[in-house]
């Protein structure tokens, strides 16, 4: 059996920690949400499908095969016993009755093909509707891989040191050997790396705790680079490419339903032509 909507939402809802895990790592970089668009708002349109019962859809498609294949027995019946009467019942009142009857079986044939527009309609619409769903929730799963939640290959909390180094000032040794385990390509080389003792600085001179100036602000300089050019698009394009998922799969569904709705409309309840004098039967008791 074939996922419902929510389910499918639900098993791929782990890649929204994605955003969860950077969208304030963000703000915190940058002075706000990218786009104005807060957790709230990313969770809201993922969340736009949950609902959409496509097996009640399916059951209206099932129902409406059934009662046509009955409604089809039933006209060809029907238009057997109307072919009939002219043989059976001549004279002006046979004249009126073979009329009347050919309304009823026009009007019902068009019944028939509008219904069988509807049911169509419905069956077309019910695989677009699960795959526009299953794009959607196949982008968000893939946010998140097999590493963890990551943003050019640096964790949550890595991406935590970068910000704070893109913007330190006087430091400490803590932070200074962190960004070197985050980039061992900034770590000192040579003699000065093999030799160096970050206590053998204490006054800075070198400018190792310092971002504004030395090794430190070759550190700081790393930070805001990699933040500009990995962070930053990174985080901005997913964030981007997620909305415009969302609003394909919201615009694939408005369609889908909108066609359905049409054809449902054009199914009419005209009640059927009568013969004079006689009333359609009441649909309240008596």
């Amino acid at each position: 059996m074939a996922q419902s909507v929510d389910a499918m939402l639900d098993d791929a809802a782990g890649g929204l920690q994605y955003f969860a895990q950077f969208i304030e790592e963000y703000k915190r970089a940058y002075g706000g949400y990218y786009g104005g668009h807060d957790l709230d708002f990313l969770y809201a349109r993922y969340d736009e499908q949950r609902g959409m019962d496509l097996d009640k859809l399916t059951t209206t498609a099932n129902g409406l095969q059934s009662a046509l294949k009955d409604v089809d027995q039933e006209w060809s019946t029907q238009t057997g016993l109307s072919q009939q009467m002219s043989s059976l019942w001549q004279g002006t009142a046979s004249n009126s009755a073979q009329d009347m009857f050919r309304q009823q079986l026009s009007q019902a044939g068009d019944d028939k093909t509008k219904s069988r527009a509807l049911m169509d309609a419905i069956n077309a619409a019910i695989p677009g509707l699960r795959s526009t769903v299953q794009d959607k929730a196949n982008f968000v799963k893939g946010l998140v891989g097999d590493g963890g939640v990551l943003s050019g290959g640096k964790t949550p909390a890595q991406v935590d040191t970068i910000i704070s180094g893109a913007s330190m000032g006087l430091s400490d040794g803590t932070i200074i050997s962190r960004l070197q385990d985050i980039f061992p390509d900034q770590k000192p080389g040579g003699s000065f790396g093999a030799t160096f003792s970050f206590a053998e600085d204490p006054l800075g001179e070198f400018g190792i705790y310092s971002g504004s100036e030395g090794y430190g602000a070759r550190l700081k300089g790393r930070c805001q680079d990699w933040l500009a050019k990995v962070f930053k698009p990174d985080f901005e394009g997913k964030v981007g490419a997620f909305i415009a998922h969302c609003n394909t799969t919201d615009s694939a569904i408005t369609q889908a339903y909108t066609a359905v709705t049409q054809a449902a409309q054009q199914v009419t309840h005209k009640p059927f032509v009568r013969p004079a004098g006689t009333q359609a039967p009441s649909s309240q008791p008596g």
